[in-house]
């Protein structure tokens, strides 16, 4: 769970296999964080379901909150949640991406972000038509 010191989203891991549609409605997701410090506010890994091999990096389009920023960083790392136990893509290496908020030092209050996802439609990378939205309402403390 959340430690004491950092009062933050669960960051929130999504799975997709290639050619997905994902529903243009978009997600509200709520949160508390600690004012000015940067938190891991959502978390997406992408693998292909067929073979485990990992999928291209979807694009992230975002405007940056009023009283905070946002940051994406893209990272490699191997799919071992208790949901893969088991499993053949139990160990294998997937692409993911991280997305944090960072508040502005002081700043106490209700921040909102909107951030769209668009998805690989295809394993090679080709195409971009799945698109994620997803609206953060973000508690800072």
């Amino acid at each position: 769970m959340i430690s004491h010191r950092y009062l933050a989203f669960a960051a929130t891991a999504i799975f997709f296999t290639a050619g997905l549609t994902i529903s243009s409605m978009a997600q509200t997701i709520s949160g508390k964080v600690r004012s000015g410090t940067e938190v891991r506010i959502y978390n997406i890994s992408l693998y292909d379901k067929r073979d485990c091999g990992a999928l291209a990096y979807p694009k992230v389009r975002f405007n940056q909150p009023v009283n905070g920023t946002i940051r994406v960083k893209k990272y490699t790392g191997k799919l071992t949640s208790k949901k893969f136990k088991g499993s053949y893509c139990y160990g294998k290496t997937a692409k993911g991406m991280a997305i944090y908020y960072r508040s502005k030092r002081g700043f106490r209050g209700l921040d909102r972000a909107r951030i769209n996802i668009s998805f690989p439609a295809f394993a090679d990378g080709s195409g971009f038509d799945n698109v994620k939205s997803l609206k953060f309402n973000i508690t800072v403390k």
